[in-house]
């Protein structure tokens, strides 16, 4: 059963041996899911390196390791041009690394788990991003467990909610 491998190389490996075609309805789908976790899981890991190149000075191949406590001015250019990107895409997604590995890491911890997906992450940033820490917690307490069950539209809608009682 897919569900019971944990998100990460190995369930990467199980499902990349499978034969679809050998596969039924059901398991095609229990598949599919198995695939979102790891795009999820893959997601997370892309966050965290973008929010690495956030912090590093830039350099080439031979330069030390060095991290900037604050994220450096040109991080957006440096993952556009990694990563083939508008300067704007690059800038939202700087944002929302940083994020994760400052307030949101309970969400990126999730995402990494395989549970949230970059959508859900977008709509969970998007109305607590502005919020002080204890309010974040106190939301993502009341949210984050069901999170995975729920459509990105009642996420949503259960957050602004939460938002509304916990601020």
């Amino acid at each position: 059963d897919l569900n019971s491998i944990p998100t990460g190389p190995f369930l990467a490996a199980v499902v990349s041996s499978v034969d679809r075609s050998r596969l039924n309805g059901y398991a095609v789908v229990r598949l599919m899911q198995a695939e979102a976790r790891l795009e999820n899981w893959a997601a997370a890991s892309k966050l965290a390196s973008v929010a690495e190149v956030a912090h590093c000075p830039p350099g080439n191949s031979d330069s030390a390791v060095e991290r900037s406590p604050e994220a450096i001015e040109y991080a957006a250019s440096e993952v556009a041009a990694g990563l083939t990107l508008t300067r704007r895409a690059a800038d939202t997604l700087v944002n929302e690394a940083i994020w994760l590995t400052s307030s949101g890491q309970r969400v990126m911890d999730s995402m990494a788990a395989g549970s949230l997906s970059r959508a859900k992450m977008k709509v969970l940033e998007s109305t607590v991003s502005h919020l002080d820490h204890e309010t974040v917690d106190a939301v993502l307490d009341a949210v984050l467990d069901e999170s995975a069950e729920l459509t990105t539209g009642q996420l949503r809608y259960r957050v602004s909610k939460q938002v509304m009682v916990e601020d």
